[in-house]
């Protein structure tokens, strides 16, 4: 799916797509020597590695309800939704439950 972006670019919204950032990503840490990097510099990169962990962490807790909704996880041969999400993203039952609660939250907040 692609959509507008906010700068007139056009923006793949797509597993591919993500998949495509993830892996640019993955290549830039790859490289990332923390000891080469001058120390009035640490703390400005720090925090743009730290934003966007954070735009990462609320993609995903955005679409746990969709992955639910999917039935990908009986499919998949799990019991639930909360045990397919542990499984995948290598967390427990308990914190995948949480994460399912709070997006269905997220929804009901967003339909009032």
């Amino acid at each position: 799916m692609f959509v507008s972006g906010g700068n007139g670019s056009v923006l793949d919204v797509s597993a591919a797509g993500v998949a495509e950032i993830g892996t640019w990503l993955s290549e830039l840490v790859s490289v990332l020597e923390p000891d080469a990097v001058p120390l009035p510099d640490a703390p400005a990169l720090w925090r743009e590695f730290n934003q966007i962990a954070h735009i990462a962490s609320g993609a995903a807790l955005l679409l746990t309800r969709r992955v639910d909704e999917s039935r990908a996880w009986a499919r998949a041969g799990h019991r639930t939704a909360e045990d397919h999400l542990a499984f995948e993203s290598g967390g427990s039952v308990g914190d995948a439950r949480a994460q399912l609660k709070a997006a269905q939250q997220l929804r009901n907040a967003a339909a009032t």
